[in-house]
């Protein structure tokens, strides 16, 4: 279960166990999400989920009619008795003609539900708690994405599954039925029960070893699918040509699948293995029966209908108990979804400090009159002891452009990441204008920022869309996107475009540059009129430097006016210095420290590490032939 720790003031996720046992009673909530898609099929569709109950309920009656209708047709046939024959078969017909209608009826009824339940409530409700998480955390770690691809496109599976589970029940009605039957004959053929528990038992083994391969495989399976999905995209498409590394990425590729399917295959080699060491138990207890029936026979205890009735009942008891075995396998290939299910609630549901006292949530300002402050921050990303930013202390005063520089891995990005509450500080805490960050719902406060970030989206929609979801209650604005595109420097390249905002962009459209998607991006960035927190993560790393220089200029120009406007903080992290000028602060991270701030003059003064990397990079430019 997800829970949240008080450190210094600052609430955070201390992460999830990832072990079932971390679920609590993995069975009863199991019990309860069955029942919650049975309900779920019930409330979509009342009709045809009753249709599937009678017919189960019908089934066993059919199964009872057939059973003495055979027995009586044998005996009638024997004793001569024309009409009681007649009789006898219309009635068997009829039973077997029930039990094979309803079973198909019945089978295309729940596979209809379980597809409609699954793809237009499960699969949507998965998608919902995947991208409607605050923090970005199960994203970033790999035993999260694990559990995730175990449940993509699993919803009709786990709908079926529930369904499952009353198959099972209702097939266990029908065994308890034929057990009754062959009483009738003689109490001791109850012990074909008994024989049918090692069958059993050891499905269940074999379907667990099966259920554990598909978890320790998803690694691989998730892998495999990345790696072909380079091969298809564009933008590595082209490196992979020019390297020629496409077979190498296609070995990869096919190595991951290798392991996984050898994993599964020697799983299900082994889950057959099982089941078939304990079907043969059954078999062979069934001959053994089937020889005391006939020596009854002969010895003139019983008619040859009652031997009739136990053939075909013990022939349809081995068959309900595969029936009962192949619904618990069902169940048991649910169990592959329902337990990253189980976590992905637990995991979504809303943080709680551990003394179980509720955290007051703090007013949302319309404006920053002092600026945010950090104070004494740390951060290490879950599941690991490294801490990315260590202790630091600093205020972003209201209406600054505030510069972010350092070398690749002093902790920049991360910064961002915990301003915008993609991650919570593992100590230290965050302040706007005196009140915690950690009291702002972070919906709420995501609706006061904007930002671009160096991993930018690429939105196959059109580029109205692709640039109107930066704030979507103006996604289909024209004049504020067009507006949003001239602060991006983006005017040519709409111009170049064949149907202008609403060209589709993307492989099955109109596939930009990467420097045309990140205008893209820095546009998407300039819908929110009037955010409180303004990101700039890397904006132009895939510029030239002449249209860099105008897209900071612009942002410059833009962060005075938000400035002055609501006091929003204007947060830029870059590599390249020629721009850093601009900034009213700029922060300097080393090794997640921070190890100087001010502004440029004073930097340069100092004489320290921004010194040194500034004239590095003013040098490189200078030498740079024109």
């Amino acid at each position: 279960m997800t829970r949240t720790r008080t450190r210094n003031g600052t609430r955070t996720r201390t992460g999830i166990r990832t072990s079932a046992a971390g679920l609590g009673s993995s069975g009863r909530r199991s019990r309860h999400v069955w029942a919650d898609l049975l309900l779920r099929s019930w409330r979509l569709d009342r009709r045809n989920s009753l249709i599937v109950l009678l017919f189960m309920l019908a089934d066993s009656a059919a199964l009872v009619l057939s059973g003495y209708g055979l027995r009586s047709l044998v005996n009638s046939a024997l004793s001569a008795d024309g009409r009681g024959t007649l009789l006898s078969a219309c009635a068997t017909g009829t039973a077997y003609s029930v039990m094979l209608l309803i079973g198909r009826v019945q089978m295309e009824i729940r596979l209809d539900l379980a597809d409609r339940v699954g793809m237009y409530q499960v699969d949507a409700e998965i998608q919902r708690l995947v991208s409607g998480l605050d923090t970005i955390e199960h994203l970033e770690r790999s035993e999260y994405l694990d559990r995730i691809n175990r449940l993509r496109g699993k919803g009709q599976l786990m709908c079926e599954s529930g369904w499952a589970v009353l198959d099972a029940a209702a097939n266990g009605l029908r065994v308890l039925v034929t057990l009754g039957l062959l009483a009738t004959v003689q109490p001791a053929l109850l012990l074909l029960a008994v024989l049918a528990v090692p069958a059993l038992l050891l499905n269940g083994v074999g379907q667990r070893v099966v259920t554990r391969a598909a978890e320790q495989a998803s690694g691989d399976d998730r892998a495999e699918r990345e790696l072909f999905e380079l091969t298809t995209r564009s933008g590595p498409a082209k490196e992979l040509r020019v390297l020629g590394s496409g077979d190498g990425v296609d070995r990869l590729a096919d190595e991951a699948w290798q392991r996984s399917s050898r994993r599964m295959i020697e799983a299900y080699w082994r889950s057959a293995l099982l089941g078939g060491a304990g079907w043969g138990t059954f078999v062979l207890g069934l001959a053994a029966v089937l020889g005391v029936v006939i020596g009854m026979v002969a010895d003139g205890s019983r008619s040859i209908g009652d031997v009739v009735l136990v053939v075909a009942m013990a022939t349809t008891l081995r068959a309900q108990f595969e029936r009962v075995a192949w619904s618990l396998s069902r169940l048991q290939a649910g169990m592959v979804a329902v337990e990253p299910f189980l976590w992905l609630h637990a995991y979504a549901a809303p943080d709680t400090p551990l003394d179980g006292a509720p955290v007051a949530a703090t007013t949302l300002p319309t404006r920053l009159e002092q600026g945010i402050a950090l104070e004494e921050v740390s951060f290490a990303y879950p599941g690991t002891d490294r801490e990315v930013l260590r202790g630091v202390t600093v205020a972003l005063p209201a209406g600054a452009m505030v510069a972010v520089v350092g070398e690749h891995g002093s902790g920049k990005t991360t910064l961002v990441k915990l301003l915008c509450k993609l991650y919570e500080p593992t100590s230290g805490h965050i302040a706007v204008d005196g009140a915690p960050l950690s009291g702002l719902d972070a919906a709420a406060w995501r609706t006061l920022c904007s930002g671009a970030f160096q991993d930018f989206g690429r939105y196959a929609v059109t580029l109205g869309e692709a640039v109107g979801i930066g704030e979507p209650a103006f996604m289909g604005d024209d004049e504020r996107v067009l507006a949003a595109l001239a602060e991006a420097e983006a005017g040519p390249m709409l111009a170049g475009l064949p149907e202008g905002l609403e060209t589709p962009l993307g492989p099955s459209g109109t596939d930009l540059s990467e420097g045309q998607w990140q205008r893209v991006a820095l546009a998407r960035a300039a819908m929110r009129r009037e955010p409180l927190l303004f990101v700039l993560d890397e904006p132009t790393a895939s510029l030239d430097p002449p249209t860099e220089h105008a897209v900071f200029t612009r942002h410059a120009e833009h962060a005075r006016a938000l400035g002055a406007a609501t006091g929003a903080v204007t947060v830029v992290v870059t590599h390249r210095f020629t721009t850093v000028r601009m900034a009213d602060l700029i922060l300097v991270l080393r090794d997640g420290r921070l190890t100087e701030s001010g502004t440029h003059q004073s930097l340069l003064a100092l004489g320290g590490t921004y010194a040194d990397l500034y004239q590095l990079q003013e040098a490189a430019y200078a030498a740079t032939p024109s």
